[in-house]
């Protein structure tokens, strides 16, 4: 008896080694597609955030703001860009607060409107700094 009990465990201690070791597999598999999935993100991320730029230091007026308007006059008065920029989406990133002042983020229709903006203001970043603004490129979060 105790050797039929010595085999069922044996038998049952295999089974589970068995089990244990395609548990491993799928959980080193489910680990190889969520970095997948995580490089994915990072690209898609990227590709969305491409046509966008950053204006920082720009005093908010209020809740109601136009942040369109506003990005557009500094883009002709500041830069002296007398393009007609088309921008699909222009507002204010993150919460406000009394102390600081929250940066408007631009998505431009066109690229190449994108490039022409951000490389004007690093050509006229004496202007940009004298008023204590700036322009740059938005990029993804770190990990």
């Amino acid at each position: 008896m105790t050797k039929k009990t010595l085999t069922e465990s044996k038998n049952q201690i295999k089974e589970f080694q068995e089990k244990v070791t395609k548990i491993e597999d799928t959980l080193h598999t489910y680990d190889k597609k969520i970095t997948q999935i995580d490089e994915a993100t990072d690209k898609l991320e990227f590709h969305s955030l491409r046509e966008n730029l950053l204006f920082h230091g720009i005093a908010e007026t209020s809740s109601q703001e136009n942040c369109d308007d506003i990005v557009k006059k500094l883009i002709k008065e500041v830069l002296h860009i007398d393009k007609n920029i088309i921008l699909d989406r222009v507002h204010r990133i993150g919460q406000s607060k009394p102390s600081k002042t929250r940066p408007i983020v631009a998505k431009f229709h066109l690229y190449e409107n994108r490039e022409l903006v951000r490389k004007t203001a690093i050509e006229r970043s004496q202007d940009l700094n004298a008023l204590h603004q700036g322009i740059g490129i938005q990029q993804t979060r770190g990990p």
